[in-house]
């Protein structure tokens, strides 16, 4: 499912990409922008529960996006287990950044 976000130029967002952390694999950023910072909170590493999971259920893991310029760009992550070299599956999260 696509996902796309919009925030002011200089005002971070959020966005969360399911995670299967109990069988190893976790999101990396693989291309971005130029003009476009992404950080994620505490390194990457915590996987955040879904409410009321059943053990095995998907986690998320949350990334903070914050464009410098208004315009559209393109992010892409890739899931994959670090001993791994090719990715799981790929996210694209189209980020939108209006005018402050």
């Amino acid at each position: 499912m696509p996902i796309a976000v919009t925030a002011a130029a200089g005002v971070p967002v959020e966005v969360a990409l399911e995670r299967y952390a109990t069988a190893g694999y976790r999101w990396e950023l693989a291309e971005a922008p130029a003009g476009v910072a992404v950080s994620a909170p505490d390194g990457g590493d915590t996987a955040v529960a879904a409410a009321a999971a059943a053990p095995g259920s998907p986690g998320r893991q949350v990334f903070r996006l914050q464009g410098a310029q208004p315009g559209t760009y393109v992010i892409r992550f890739d899931s994959r287990r670090p001993w791994e070299t090719a990715a799981a599956r790929s996210e694209l999260v189209t980020f939108i950044v209006t005018p402050p």
